[in-house]
């Protein structure tokens, strides 16, 4: 094998974007989406880039300071979502990828960086675990999709029986569904995303500023806005992303006066249409909170078969540094190491009892 080349860099800088744009992609990739969550979550946006001629390997993660008490040191974990990690054809090789992350753990311990946390890209990264070292990869559970490779009719046979009778329903109704650009459904969608969350009493980290929304908007090509509409007025929405021929439902909701009609099911079936009809394979609806085997991976169950493994990376990068962070955590909260070691949580500093 002959000499890797890694390279750290900042979003602003062109190398990311000429990266992305030469291998397979989603829009978490994007160095635009990269600067949204960094502004988000007070962090900076950062890639690390491995290659080995043609064997290529591109992680964008986002850097934040580990501890008050410790400013100098940073951990890097993926935005929100799925940014995973990109890797060209040739890159799919076990002993390309051992190499490669022996090289990103040195790279980034160089830049002060303790510990390194990917949420992969089920679709993206589903050849990976294949080729993966031992160890790399933590399962996590599974996400759904709607296959848009059928005909349009086996995409409404293909729900579950209950969600098709639930379709049914909403359409007799008289809801209607239309798509419309983020920025000219910004405030009803606000509105409609914050009654969902305030239902169903969702953490903090759920709720997403104005500016969030805007930024997105910003992002030409890539969101729509799908609405349920009764009577002109807004019932249910879900943000949909499009890129290369992936979509994503981003973030969606019902308003309270219509959650007994369920009119986001429709939504959901229109969204998954119009994206057959743009030429697009998969509408990906995720999976449940945390990747765990829930209600909400029920319900995003019934409109499709079609799984894919939600896979992530925890690597640490510092093993010395993150014993120490530990224990600071530790101390601090009056509580056994072992208490935040065997919380399976990761990294374990940063474990909230």
């Amino acid at each position: 094998m002959s000499a890797m080349q890694v390279e750290v860099f900042g979003c602003d800088d062109p190398r990311w974007s000429e990266v992305v744009a030469a291998l397979p992609h989603d829009f978490y990739q994007l160095p635009q989406y990269a600067r949204i969550e960094a502004r988000r979550l007070s962090g900076t946006a950062e890639a690390i880039a491995v290659a080995d001629g043609d064997r290529r390997l591109f992680i964008p993660y986002l850097r934040r300071a580990c501890s008050e008490s410790n400013p100098l040191l940073s951990d890097a974990a993926s935005a929100y979502g799925y940014p995973g990690m990109l890797l060209s054809q040739a890159a799919l090789d076990r002993s390309f990828l051992a190499a490669a992350f022996d090289q990103v753990a040195v790279s980034l311990r160089e830049t002060s960086i303790v510990s390194l946390f990917l949420r992969m890209h089920p679709l993206l990264n589903a050849d990976v675990s294949s080729f993966a070292p031992e160890g790399l990869l933590h399962e996590e559970g599974d996400t759904v999709a709607f296959d848009l490779g059928g005909a349009e009719e086996q995409i409404f046979r293909g729900m579950r029986e209950g969600h098709r009778v639930t379709v049914r329903k909403v359409r007799e109704a008289g809801f209607t569904t239309r798509v419309v650009p983020l920025a000219e459904h910004l405030d009803a969608f606000i509105e409609t995303y914050r009654q969902t969350m305030d239902r169903v009493k969702a953490k903090d980290n759920y709720y997403f500023g104005r500016g969030y929304y805007e930024s997105l908007a910003a992002m030409p090509g890539i969101f729509h806005v799908h609405v349920a509409e009764k009577d002109g007025e807004p019932a249910a929405a879900c943000i949909i992303s499009e890129c290369q021929g992936t979509m994503q439902a981003h973030l969606g909701g019902t308003r309270d006066a219509y959650l007994s009609a369920s009119p986001f099911h429709m939504v959901l079936l229109e969204a998954a249409l119009w994206g057959k009809r743009r030429g697009n394979r998969y509408l990906h609806l995720g999976g449940g909170l945390g990747g765990k085997s829930d209600r909400l991976l029920s319900f995003k169950s019934g409109f499709s078969s079609k799984r894919f493994r939600f896979q992530t990376v925890r690597l640490v990068c510092d093993e010395a540094a993150y014993r120490e962070l530990i224990e600071a955590r530790a101390a601090k909260d009056g509580v056994p190491m072992d208490k935040l070691i065997g919380s399976g949580f990761f990294p374990a500093y940063r474990f909230v009892l």
